[in-house]
This record gives structure tokens, C-alpha cells and sequence, in this order.
């Protein structure tokens, strides 16, 4: 079983959230969001649900910037990588 994001590409300004679903079978499980450059945005530490939202936040809870952003899943077991899109659009 594999890390997998639901709404992978999703705009936080409407309310929108990334989806991190996560392998049941793992433990001790730490989630790392980065920007492109390698700057880390949001962790997630002792996860013990199957699923973590990411709203599109930072870690003093500022939105960040559209573009691409890194997923890193590590465990005991582990480590998994993904991506997020944020795409920042308004509707006139």
C-alpha cells in the first residue's frame, strides 16, 4: 500500500483540502510538506489516523503561494514521496 493524496490539486482561498491518506500497515509516522526549493512548509508528527488534511497552511498558519509542493511520508517501515499542486484562483 502506497501513500496517495485525495484532491491532489486543490486552491485553500475556497476552502479547499489536500487529503493524505496513509498505508495502515505503518508506525511512528511523520509527514513533511516542502516548497520545490527544499523549504519545509507543514509537519504532521504522531499520526495515528489513517488520513491527515493539509488546508494549505504553513506552520505559524500563513496560506502559502500556488505551485508545487513535496510530500514526505517517513516511518519505521519507510519513506514515501508524492506531490501536491496549490493553484490559487478567484472567481469574479
Amino acid at each position: 500500500m502506497s501513500l496517495t493524496i485525495g484532491n491532489n490539486v486543490f486552491n485553500p482561498a475556497s476552502g479547499q483540502k489536500a487529503n493524505i491518506f496513509i498505508p495502515t500497515n505503518l508506525h511512528d509516522i511523520t509527514i513533511k510538506i516542502f516548497t520545490i526549493t527544499g523549504t519545509l512548509v507543514k509537519k504532521f508528527e504522531s499520526i495515528s489516523s489513517p488520513n491527515v488534511s493539509w488546508d494549505g497552511k504553513n506552520e505559524v498558519g500563513e496560506t502559502v503561494a500556488s505551485g508545487v509542493y513535496l510530500v514526505i511520508l517517513e516511518s519505521l517501515e519507510k519513506t514515501q514521496k508524492t506531490k501536491i499542486i496549490i493553484l490559487k484562483w478567484e472567481f469574479p
